[in-house]
């Protein structure tokens, strides 16, 4: 039988951590391994949280503490290598799915369209929320990309289409591309999506299955979003990424990703979904 690897970066955030181990429970598809990463907080309310949640004794969990923050990518690579599973999905602490996501989405590329097609992504919602004495209110929701009707390379490279939540890949892809670029704090995802594309197709599943949750830019404890409370580091990130793009280039005496990037940079406005 087929196995997730869930992946859930979380730092102090017990009320979104809440929701999200409730929503990993209640796939109906239970072959599944989910592993918290806890990357430098507070291990007492994690644990709490898995308890609360029913799933301490839930052999499928298991939960990783740092002491120290070792940063995003960092947090996803340590997770995924404590799993044995046949696909990779990060479900971020302040994300949600709807309860059919794991089964569609592995139905889906079970039935790819052809072989050079190892991921799958399905729309997204937003969903704007904010949350007041432990407790989340949402403020508003509606389609974030269901625009999307397939992954193109050079879309990527102007724009993020997707968050990380509604991608599901084969982690053989993973281990082949070295797993992701710890050295970013920010734009992990986008970095290794453009590399996942330079090898291989991704899907789109048209289904809103995934949510992706925002809280105010204002926000500025540890329930904000890098999205909206990080705007200028991701903005110095890109540039640096593109920098370094530009530089392979010129070592291997060719127009490469670099010029591309650039091309796109001016074309567009950036990658605009973070993480």
């Amino acid at each position: 039988m087929d196995r997730v690897g869930i992946i859930t970066r979380t730092r102090d955030r017990p009320v979104l951590l809440r929701r999200a181990l409730a929503g990993v429970r209640d796939q109906l598809y239970p072959h599944w391994q989910l592993v918290v990463v806890n990357d430098g907080g507070d291990p007492r309310a994690v644990e709490s949280e898995r308890c609360a949640a029913g799933l301490e004794s839930d052999p499928r969990v298991q939960v990783v503490h740092h002491t120290e923050s070792h940063g995003m990518e960092a947090a996803s690579n340590a997770g995924i290598r404590r799993t044995e599973s046949d696909y990779i999905v990060i479900h971020d602490d302040d994300d949600s799915w709807q309860p059919e996501f794991l089964q569609t989405m592995i139905d889906a590329l079970a039935n790819r369209p052809h072989p050079r097609c190892r991921g799958m992504i399905c729309h997204t919602t937003r969903v704007v929320e904010r949350v007041e004495l432990g407790t989340v209110l949402e403020c508003e929701r509606a389609p974030f990309n269901a625009h999307v009707g397939s992954v193109v390379f050079m879309e990527m490279l102007d724009e993020n289409l997707f968050p990380p939540i509604s991608f599901l890949y084969e982690r053989a892809v993973w281990e082949e591309l070295g797993g992701y670029d710890e050295s970013l704090p920010v734009l992990g995802d986008w970095e290794f999506n453009l590399r996942f594309l330079m090898q291989y197709d991704i899907g789109v599943v048209p289904e809103l299955l995934a949510n992706y949750h925002h809280r105010p830019p204002e926000a500025r404890d540890a329930y904000a979003n890098t999205v909206t409370a990080g705007h200028d580091l991701h903005r110095r990130i890109e540039d640096r990424l593109r920098d370094r793009w530009i530089r392979r280039d010129l070592a291997a005496g060719k127009p490469g990703l670099g010029a591309l990037g650039w091309m796109a940079a001016r074309r567009g406005t950036g990658a605009r979904v973070r993480e």
